[in-house]
């Protein structure tokens, strides 16, 4: 079970992923492909449209946070729960924080936000769609 200060904080991280896929898409189509998956170089292996790779996170994090407040009351060993509800509420607020990172990684390419990736540009967008048909990027080096 999550304490007071640890919903706070919970909350924070959900409204910050979720004002920054807002952001991001007013700045880009609601179709565009966005990078959602990168392999372990850093290249993007993963598309989804833009509504679902800003909006994606956000639900996903909002469903851990609900379910870490709902599980000790309907687990029929809640009370097992209560008791660790500190490590509970460290390892949630973890995954949380692990997600929103995630968000702005995702995020961070299509925005005025300082990045070390290049942002996508209309250009290569327009390319990846005249090579393979699907407005992804070629598989490959």
């Amino acid at each position: 079970m999550l304490d007071r200060r640890s919903n706070t904080i919970a909350a924070i991280l959900v409204g910050l992923m979720s004002l920054a896929g807002a952001w991001v898409l007013l700045q880009v189509p609601p179709t565009a492909p966005i990078a959602i998956h990168f392999d372990a170089a850093g290249r993007p292996n993963g598309w989804a449209p833009a509504w679902i790779g800003m909006f994606g996170l956000p639900l996903l994090s909002a469903a851990v946070w609900g379910i870490l407040m709902l599980l000790p009351r309907i687990d029929p060993r809640g009370e097992n729960l209560k008791r660790s509800g500190r490590a509970m509420g460290a390892i949630g607020l973890a995954t949380l924080v692990v997600l929103t990172i995630g968000q702005f990684v995702i995020a961070a390419p299509w925005s005025s936000w300082p990045t070390a990736a290049p942002r996508p540009t209309a250009r290569r967008r327009q390319s990846c769609v005249l090579r393979t048909g699907t407005g992804r990027a070629p598989a490959g080096p």
